[in-house]
């Protein structure tokens, strides 16, 4: 940057207001300060300086990686409901016990189990929207009473009045309103909202549009530590790489049609000259070389003439592909190989496989745990849901068990190696209970039953 230019921005940036000052900090402060301080390399190669919800979802709508980064993590998730539980008491180890059958998980699975409400998919709705940004949230439509607009707070329901759950993008829920007593456990927390339902792809029609009562939304943040509405969208720190990835395809496929379009040169030999523009031979030769290069004819022959065509070569998108989605996993923690599936004859391998289940099984005990308990709760807290006996309890299966496949391969290893030691006159290294249990079932009673039950 020459020593002119430089000193303009300086006094651009000294002359800005001081609001805009603190607005350029509050981005700074959500896509993180420049990497060099001596050149803008953000805006230098044209990414966007201050990356706002519109550029996480048109990446992750548009841009096949893209989307792999926001729907992986939520289908793995969500490949099966949970099972919620009243627990009264825990063992030993901290396992449920004893469990109720209580007026809660009744009305919870009726909840649940409803076409209409869509109970779980609307949560996985929440969960899905919410990675695009910093946050999310979910409207609750009820039965409350006659007159009431959604400026005001719920209260005072009963179970079955609930009738709609919506899932809405950051971009469509805008806090208009802040608690600013500092005294109140709400402090800094959004006391109004404003609904723009076609903020995000508009749609004919007229649409819905209001201001909203914290009491009826329930917001889901990814990523918030501090305890804030405001989150870490799950392309915070491989937004530019996917952009990269999709300019490499992008410039490789320009590349090649660039090449395929390319014009040919007509050389004269020497002691040759053109026919005259207005004469027969002229027209002839120009409607030749014309139909040849809209592919209607696959041989151009012209007399005393050569043609030569533009061989241009076009680069191989390929390494600065790999280096981005390399780039990418490390962010999400996807392996490569599960991020985009199969890919160049090879499959994700079983450790790839595994560090993603774990992975997942982390996500689900976390984040995706805490939204299900804050949709509970504050089902509970408006009367529409009973109060537990005990302690609510969500439980998973484990994403990180080994198929059927993998447990039968153990066990017939197993059984291989019992074989061995008796051909070498050793006894057998594993029990038959051993191998039943490494195959995923139970262990036999003398009399050959399955001492689970499960046989009866």
């Amino acid at each position: 940057m020459s020593p002119s230019k430089t000193s303009r921005a300086v006094h651009n940036a000294l002359s800005k207001k001081p609001n805009q000052r603190n607005l350029n900090d509050f981005f700074h402060q959500y896509s993180g300060y420049p990497i060099e301080t001596g050149r803008d390399l953000i805006c230098q190669y044209n990414y966007p300086d201050a990356p706002s919800f519109k550029d996480f979802y048109a990446v992750g709508r548009r841009v096949g990686i893209g989307t792999a980064v926001i729907n992986a993590p939520v289908d793995a998730c969500w490949s099966e409901y949970p099972e919620i539980k009243d627990v009264l008491t825990y063992d030993k180890n901290g396992e449920p016990e004893t469990v109720a059958n209580s007026d809660f998980i009744k009305e919870l699975k009726r909840l649940t189990g409803s076409r209409r409400l869509q109970f779980w998919e609307r949560i996985k709705g929440l969960d899905r929207k919410q990675r695009f940004g910093m946050y999310a949230g979910m409207l609750l439509v009820t039965r409350d009473e006659l007159g009431r607009s959604a400026r005001e707070p719920l209260n005072n329901l009963q179970p079955r009045q609930l009738v709609k759950m919506i899932p809405f993008y950051e971009a469509q829920l805008l806090p208009i309103e802040y608690d600013q007593d500092m005294s109140s456990p709400n402090y800094g927390e959004p006391t109004m909202w404003q609904l723009i339902e076609n903020a995000v792809n508009p749609k004919p029609g007229k649409q819905l549009s209001m201001e909203v009562h914290p009491s009826r939304l329930i917001i889901a943040a990814e990523g918030s530590e501090d305890g804030t509405i405001y989150g870490v969208p799950a392309m915070q720190g491989c937004l530019y790489a996917v952009m990269d990835w999709e300019k490499a395809r992008m410039a490789s496929a320009e590349g090649i049609k660039r090449h395929n379009d390319q014009r040919g040169v007509l050389s004269l030999q020497d002691g040759s000259n053109l026919p005259h523009p207005d004469s027969e031979e002229a027209e002839i030769m120009d409607e030749n070389v014309a139909n040849w290069h809209d592919g209607k004819e696959a041989l151009l022959t012209v007399a005393n003439a050569s043609v030569t065509p533009f061989n241009a070569s076009f680069h191989d998108p390929k390494t600065i592909m790999d280096a981005c989605l390399q780039e990418v996993a490390a962010h999400t923690r996807i392996p490569s190989t599960v991020l985009i599936g199969y890919q160049t004859g090879r499959l994700a391998s079983s450790e790839d496989s595994m560090a993603f289940a774990q992975a997942m099984m982390s996500r689900r005990k976390g984040p995706v745990n805490e939204i299900i308990f804050q949709v509970i709760d504050r089902l509970i807290d408006l009367g529409l849901l009973p109060e537990p006996q005990g302690d609510i309890c969500i439980e998973w299966s484990d994403l990180t068990e080994p198929a059927t496949s993998d447990k039968l391969a153990l066990s017939d290893k197993m059984s291989a190696i019992n074989e061995r030691a008796y051909k070498s006159g050793q006894a057998p290294v594993f029990m038959p209970s051993e191998m039943r249990e490494a195959a995923g079932y139970a262990e036999l009673d003398d009399a050959g039953f399955d001492l689970s039950g499960e046989d009866d």
